[in-house]
């Protein structure tokens, strides 16, 4: 069907624009446009089971970021693994990255990598990936020693580095830095 509800996180790729946008059929999926009607369409169903009520239908596509020439975005369980997926526009250039390792709230490319901080049961990871499936690894958790909870946020670049925050009950809000490495990844 055509998408009924269009723009979540629109990003210009190629001759067009890839977005999130949700149908009424096959919930919210990533789509393409070349700004016509017959040259828009739905990139990919990547989430095919039936959806158990309309907000959780879908892969919930959204954080879409260029890297390269394709889009990086995340997607959000519902009925299906939470993960980082690719896309370069077309049904066939489109995969997961990573799927079931926690929900990414933010993402960032930056020094020719993606930057993820995903949400996972134990507090928050950080995440890189080279755009492959192989390449994509958890770097660290946030979480304090004695269990405390993170929560991450505002991922930015600067130099080699990325910097984002950190909150635990243990520290509270600190600025954290990462060079993409376990050891080089600190308060």
């Amino acid at each position: 069907g055509a998408a009924t509800s269009l723009g979540v996180d629109p990003l210009p790729l190629r001759a067009g624009v890839i977005f999130g946008a949700h149908d009424g059929e096959t919930g919210l999926e990533p789509w393409f446009t070349d700004g016509t009607p017959g040259g828009t369409r739905q990139v990919a169903d990547l989430c095919v089971e039936p959806p158990s009520d309309q907000f959780a239908a879908g892969s919930r596509a959204h954080l879409f970021r260029a890297f390269g020439d394709l889009a990086v975005f995340a997607t959000r369980a519902g009925n299906c693994a939470a993960g980082l997926a690719v896309s370069d526009g077309s049904a066939e250039g489109t995969r997961f990255l990573s799927q079931g390792s926690g929900e990414v709230e933010d993402l960032l490319v930056a020094n020719g990598r993606i930057w993820a901080l995903v949400r996972a049961s134990l507090g928050d990871e950080l995440w890189i990936s080279d755009g492959t499936t192989s390449g994509t690894n958890r770097v660290v958790s946030l979480s304090g020693s004695q269990g405390a909870r993170a929560f991450s946020q505002k991922l930015t670049a600067a130099g080699r580095f990325v910097y984002f925050t950190v909150f635990r009950d243990d520290t509270g809000e600190e600025l954290w830095r990462s060079d993409g490495t376990a050891a080089g990844t600190r308060m």
